[in-house]
C-alpha cells in the first residue's frame, strides 16, 4: 500500500496549499512493471549541505542510540491497521533491512519542477524541487542507500532492480503529506502539520508526525531548510543497513484481495523438457518466453497441464529482475480453459506476487500466448512457444478438432489453388479451408505445394475428393505499383475466437509504396487488420488484386503490410506444372458491395493444427 502526494501551484495568487493523501498500491497494482526513474535534480550529497545551515534545530546531530527515537521524540508513531499484515516489523528493522526508497507522488507537478519544458513557473518549479531536496537529504540521513521519485528516469526504462535490488523486499515506499503550506503578502513561508508514512513489501507501515499545531515560518528562499527541520521533528536516527534484517515475500491480504505465495512446485526447466518430450500433451502446453521491451522483465514459462481438469499450470522458469523473490518451479499462474476455443480465463501473480483474477489468455494467429492482465485498458503480454519443437514430440497426435491456427486465404485458380502467408501454414501437419457460406459451408483439406519463406507466401492446393472446382474467378493480378493514396479494401477472418467465423470487410488507403523498414516488397494501408486477416488479399476499388496483408505493425494504429503481388506472380511461375490464371477483371465498374458479393465465395477460412 502506499500513500501518495498530490499538490496544486504552490505559490499562484498566494492561496491555500495543500497536500492531499491518496491510497493506492506499489506492491499491487494491474500494471506488471512498477517503474522507478533516474534522477535530474542535486544529488543528496550537495542537499545534505543544508545540514550546517540549520544549527538552531536540537535533532540535526543523528544518534545512534540503540532505544527508538521516535517513541519520547516524535509526536506521534502509528502503527497501521488498514493492512492485514502478519509479521509487525519493528521499523529498526525494516530501516537496517531496506537499501532502497522510492518517494510516491500524484499529479504531475513534482515531474514537471523535474523538467525544463514544462509550463510551471520559475517561482513555483525552484520551490517544488527544494522541497524534494529536502525530502531526499532526509531520507538519506536516515540511512536509505538510494533514493528515488516515482517518476524518475521515463527516457532510460531504468529501476531499483538494474540499480542492485534483488528483490521488492530491498525496496520501501515513502510518502509525505502537510496540512499547510503558504505564502503570505509579506513573501513569509508558512508551514503547518507534517506526516510521514513509510511502507514495506509486506505492507508493513509505520506514521511519524510532528506534533499538533505544529507551525514554522520561513523565508520563500529556505523552504528546503523548512522542509528539512520538520522531517527532522518526525523521525531523525541513522540507522546503518544490514542483511541479516533482509526480509521475503509474505502473504498479504486486504478488501479486494492480496499477496498469496505459494509453495514451489518443484518443476525445472529440464524435467518440464522431460515431461514434454515423453508424453501426449495439448497443443497449449509447453514452454514460453515473453516478447518484451527494454526495461521489463523477460519472462520463460512453462504450460503444464493441471491435475484438475480443464486447467492448466503456469510455471515461473526465469526472467524476473526481482530474482530473490522468484525461484524457479515458483507457480506464476493458472490457465482454465471456457467454451470459446483458445481464448481462456487466467489468474496471474503479479511481478511482486499479488493475485490477479481477471486475466484473459488466448492464442493468436501467430501461435503465441498472449495474456492480458487487465482486458479492459491494456496491451497483452506476447509469449513465443520454444518447446517443443514439433518434429521432437512424434507421439502427438491431436485430435482433428484441435485447432491452433488460423488464418485467411484466397482462391487463384477454378482447379483450388489457394493463396495465404507462410506464417500462417508454417510447420502444419493439417489444413483445412472453410468457405464464407454460414448456411452452406463447405470444407476442404488442403497441402503446401510450395512455399517462400523469405517474401511470406505459400500457394496451397485442395485436396479432398468433395472438390471438383471453383467457379470462374471474378478478379485479376495487378502487377504494376500502385500510387499512394488509392482506396483500397481486404477481405478477412480476424479474431474468430471473438468476432465469429464470417468473413470481414475493412478498408483503407495505400499509405506508403513501401513497407516495413522501407521494403519495398510491401505496401504500407491505412487498413485495421487483427490476427485471422494474415493471408488475405487486397484490392483496389476496381476489383484489381494488387497484395497480400501479412502483417501489422504493433504499436501504430491503423497500420498494415501487404505484399505486393508480383512477388505472388514469381512464385506462381515457379509452380512445378502451369495454372490458369484468370486475366480478365469481371469486377471492374462494379460498386463495393457489389464486388464483395462477387469475391467471397472465393475467400476462405484457413486452419491449421
Amino acid at each position: 500500500m502506499v500513500i501518495i502526494i498530490s499538490f496544486c501551484n504552490l505559490f499562484i495568487m498566494k492561496k491555500f496549499f495543500l497536500i492531499t493523501l491518496f491510497f493506492g498500491s506499489i506492491f499491487g497494482q494491474v500494471s506488471e512493471y512498477h517503474q522507478s526513474l533516474t534522477t535530474h535534480w542535486d544529488t543528496v550529497e550537495k542537499s545534505q549541505m543544508i545540514y550546517s545551515q540549520m544549527n538552531d534545530s536540537p535533532y540535526l546531530s543523528l544518534s545512534t542510540s540503540t532505544p527508538p527515537f521516535y517513541s519520547n521524540q516524535s509526536w506521534r508513531y502509528e502503527p497501521s491497521s488498514y493492512w492485514h499484515n502478519s509479521d509487525k516489523r519493528d521499523f529498526y528493522d525494516f530501516l537496517k533491512g531496506t537499501k532502497y526508497i522510492q518517494v510516491n507522488t500524484i499529479g504531475d507537478s513534482w515531474q514537471k519542477a523535474a523538467s525544463r519544458e514544462s509550463d510551471m513557473s520559475e517561482r513555483d518549479r525552484k520551490a517544488v524541487k527544494n522541497m524534494s531536496k529536502a525530502i531526499k537529504a532526509y531520507l538519506s540521513a536516515i540511512g536509505f542507500d538510494v533514493v528515488r521519485f516515482d517518476f524518475e528516469g521515463e527516457d532510460d526504462k531504468t529501476s531499483f532492480f538494474d540499480m542492485g535490488a534483488k528483490s521488492s523486499c530491498d525496496i520501501g515506499a515513502f510518502q509525505l503529506f502537510t496540512k499547510d503550506v503558504s505564502l503570505n503578502s509579506a513573501g513569509k513561508l508558512r508551514l503547518e502539520n507534517v506526516r510521514t508514512q513509510f511502507t514495506d513489501c509486506n505492507a508493513n507501515q509505520w506514521s511519524f508526525s510532528t506534533k499538533d499545531r505544529y507551525t514554522r515560518w520561513g523565508n520563500e528562499s529556505k523552504v528546503d531548510q523548512l522542509f528539512l527541520k520538520a522531517l527532522a521533528l518526525t523521525f531523525w536516527q541513522y540507522v546503518p543497513k544490514d542483511d541479516n534484517y533482509r526480509v521475503s515475500l509474505h502473504n498479504v491480504t486486504y478488501s479486494d484481495g492480496g499477496r498469496i505465495v505459494f509453495p514451489n512446485t518443484g518443476w525445472t526447466k529440464n524435467k518440464t523438457k522431460e515431461y514434454f518430450i515423453n508424453n501426449d500433451i495439448d497443443n497449449i502446453e509447453g514452454i514460453y518466453e515473453q516478447i518484451a521491451e527494454k526495461g521489463q522483465n523477460k519472462y520463460t514459462i512453462a504450460v503444464i497441464k493441471s491435475n484438475e481438469e480443464e486447467k492448466y499450470n503456469i510455471i515461473y522458469l526465469d526472467g524476473a529482475k526481482n530474482t530473490d523473490d522468484w525461484i524457479e518451479g515458483d507457480l506464476k499462474g493458472e490457465i482454465f480453459k471456457t467454451a470459446t476455443p483458445n481464448l481462456y480465463k487466467v489468474h496471474w501473480s503479479m511481478i511482486y506476487k499479488f493475485w490477479n483474477e481477471d486475466a484473459l489468455g488466448f492464442i493468436d494467429e501467430l501461435s503465441m500466448l498472449n495474456i492480458e492482465l487487465d482486458p479492459t485498458n491494456s496491451d497483452p503480454s506476447r509469449y513465443l512457444k520454444l518447446f517443443p519443437i514439433k518434429s521432437s514430440n512424434e507421439k502427438r497426435n491431436p485430435s482433428t478438432g484441435d485447432f491452433v491456427n488460423s488464418g485467411t486465404g484466397f482462391a487463384i485458380s477454378k482447379d483450388g489453388f489457394i493463396v495465404t502467408n507462410y506464417h500462417v501454414i508454417d510447420s502444419a501437419n493439417m489444413i483445412v479451408l472453410e468457405s464464407s457460406d454460414i448456411t452452406d459451408k463447405q470444407r476442404y483439406s488442403a497441402e503446401v505445394v510450395i512455399s517462400d519463406e523469405k517474401n511470406d507466401l505459400a500457394i496451397l492446393k485442395i485436396n479432398d475428393e468433395n472438390f471438383s472446382s471453383f467457379d470462374r474467378i471474378p478478379y485479376t493480378f495487378k502487377t504494376n505499383l500502385s500510387e499512394m493514396g488509392t482506396k483500397v479494401y481486404t477481405l478477412g477472418y480476424p479474431l474468430i475466437n471473438s468476432m465469429g467465423e464470417s468473413v470481414k470487410l475493412t478498408d483503407g488507403l495505400i499509405s506508403s509504396q513501401r513497407g516495413f523498414k522501407g521494403d519495398i516488397s510491401s505496401y504500407q494501408v491505412s487498413i485495421p487488420v487483427q490476427p485471422g486477416n494474415s493471408g488475405g488479399p487486397l484490392f483496389d476499388y476496381k476489383g484489381n488484386l494488387i497484395g497480400i496483408i501479412n502483417a501489422k505493425h504493433i504499436g501504430a494504429e491503423n497500420a498494415a503490410y501487404a505484399i505486393k503481388s508480383n512477388y505472388l506472380q514469381n512464385l506462381i511461375e515457379l509452380l512445378p506444372n502451369k495454372i490458369y490464371i484468370n486475366q480478365y477483371n469481371r469486377l471492374n465498374n462494379y460498386s463495393l458491395s457489389e464486388q464483395v458479393t462477387m469475391i467471397d465465395d472465393f475467400i476462405f477460412l484457413i486452419k491449421t493444427k
